[in-house]
């Protein structure tokens, strides 16, 4: 057996690796790996200790432990740190849209290289909240800065949660909607990033149950619980099964051509 010690990697390694474990392979490995960090970066500079714990606050929500994620953001914000986009998220899926948009217009409004460096994510993610909270033109204020320097931000990523955000300003019944969203689950797979590829087939799942297309629909679920179960996402996996389950009770009764029961 190999043994780890504290001379082997740094706390900052350490901490990237476990951010790139999150986005990519499995969650209870990144967060062995974040809380092997953690230690080491009490150690080194202060920053950091702040940057490990957004981190692993993002690490739980994944996972979905939406308690101890909080516990993590608001110690981030302790040590002076600053924990978004992930606190915004939090507090939007909480049901604190307001809450959640100040936060963001804090942090942008921030000049230290890390707000600086960040600024393209933050822009998007409250793009992306706004416009998934009714508010359109609070999003195509933060849109529009993100077009005015498009160049910056070329990322995989970003122009996946762009598209996101143009998705959710499309009005209900717009074909585009379901085309931008494929566009985005496109643009995280091919980034690797599989936690948000399959929360944005859940999306598109719901979408197109919304327009009756049922096949489609289980197919993006079925896709959606593999990789919740791949990464250890218990809550991509509970959000999987409420979304088959509502549609699976409505379908029982739907009898094909042959007298056949759908099989969901």
């Amino acid at each position: 057996m190999v043994h780890r010690s504290f001379a082997q990697t740094s706390g900052a390694c350490d901490l990237h690796r476990a951010e790139v474990i999150a986005a990519q392979q499995v969650l209870p490995e990144a967060l062995t790996c974040i809380n092997e960090a953690l230690p080491k970066l009490s150690a080194e500079e202060s920053w950091s200790l702040g940057e490990g714990f957004r981190v692993r606050g993002d690490i739980f929500a994944m996972i979905g432990d939406l308690t101890s994620a909080r516990a993590d953001y608001d110690q981030a914000y302790a040590l002076g740190w600053d924990a978004e986009p992930g606190n915004a998220v939090l507090l939007f899926e909480t049901g604190d849209l307001d809450g959640a948009l100040a936060a963001l217009d804090r942090a942008l409004q921030g000049t230290s290289w890390f707000h600086r460096q960040r600024r393209g994510n933050l822009l998007v993610n409250a793009a992306c909240i706004a416009a998934r909270g009714g508010r359109s033109d609070q999003a195509s204020i933060y849109l529009k800065e993100i077009d005015a320097q498009l160049e910056r931000w070329r990322q995989p990523a970003t122009q996946a949660l762009i598209a996101e955000t143009k998705a959710a300003l499309c009005r209900p019944g717009d074909p585009n909607g379901n085309r931008l969203l494929l566009l985005a689950r496109q643009l995280w797979t091919s980034a690797g990033v599989d936690y948000h590829a399959a929360r944005v087939r859940l999306q598109i799942a719901s979408a197109l149950l919304r327009s009756g297309d049922v096949s489609g629909a289980k197919v993006e679920i079925t896709a959606a619980e593999r990789s919740a179960r791949h990464l250890g996402s218990r809550r991509l996996e509970e959000e999987a099964a409420t979304l088959r389950n509502g549609f699976s009770r409505e379908c029982q009764s739907i009898v094909d051509g042959s007298g056949q029961e759908l099989n969901l």
